[in-house]
């Protein structure tokens, strides 16, 4: 796809200011050249990385990074990015990353989503045939949730390797899913995503606030992420317990999106018609 890019890092500040002007809240940056996916195309060079992630916090604007090894999360971080979208699956963690990242108080989206659908390993199916989300999905939907990407690439147990090695380091895990990807459906997928951090290391509250509180602080939104006095009230509500088993966050009774109730029922009627 056609997106605005920069060829040199002297480009940086007005590439920054001209997404500003476009309304960004933040500014997410694409650095990596595809090799971990044995595919090859052009990225930023380490010096143009570094110098819209400094344009970004000029204007005061987070500044979050794209990845796909592990060699471009280290230097993402080394450059000063406040966060990585995605983790990486062309190797495993080596000692010390975990710890840099925490030093840099970076927050990370480890989107094990994508990545499971990227290593083949069929984590969407099984949500299409979940007896509690499936009467919610459209048959678009459905059907991309069977799907994988058409290369199998990296091993997804070196990405959850990784979040262990995170938490134990005590850095801000955002869940994400990156969807429509091949294998994921907006919504639906945020449940494996919960799911997959779980199976990661991070307990059933941990991946709850994974999805709540943590993206809210991460980036600077004081209006929600919680349940509070004066707070958005865009509500969950659940039978079950999801704080000791996190797949009962499927089992939705209610949603409320800033205090109204959303009509569930008329819009299950939508997919059907």
């Amino acid at each position: 796809m056609a997106i605005p890019t920069i060829t040199s890092p002297d480009e940086a500040q007005a590439f920054v200011d001209a997404r500003i002007a476009e309304g960004s809240d933040y500014i997410k940056i694409i650095y990596d050249d595809g090799k971990a996916y044995r595919l090859d195309f052009p990225t930023l060079t380490k010096d143009a990385l570094a110098a819209v992630i400094a344009a970004a916090h000029k204007r005061q604007r987070l500044a979050v990074v794209h990845i796909g090894s592990l060699q471009g999360a280290r230097e993402a971080i080394e450059a000063g990015a406040d966060g990585l979208m995605h983790l990486f699956i062309d190797r495993r963690p080596d000692g010390t990353f975990a710890a840099v990242v925490a030093e840099h108080r970076a927050f990370v989206v480890p989107t094990l989503c994508v990545l499971a659908s990227i290593t083949h390993v069929p984590a969407g199916e099984p949500l299409a045939a979940d007896r509690q989300l499936q009467p919610y999905l459209s048959a678009d939907a459905a059907s991309n949730l069977g799907r994988m990407f058409a290369r199998k690439n990296g091993e997804l147990a070196f990405a959850q390797e990784t979040v262990r090695l995170l938490k134990a380091s005590h850095v801000s895990i955002l869940a994400g899913t990156d969807a429509p990807n091949p294998g994921m459906a907006h919504g639906a997928s945020m449940h494996e995503e919960l799911q997959l951090l779980v199976e990661s290391g991070l307990t059933p509250t941990e991946a709850l606030a994974a999805a709540t509180s943590a993206p809210a602080v991460a980036f600077h939104l004081a209006d929600r992420g919680q349940i509070m006095a004066g707070k958005r009230a865009d509500l969950l509500l659940v039978q079950g317990d999801p704080t000791v088993d996190i797949r009962d966050s499927r089992n939705i009774v209610s949603v409320w999106k800033l205090g109204v109730k959303v009509d569930r029922a008329a819009y299950r009627a939508s997919l059907n018609n």
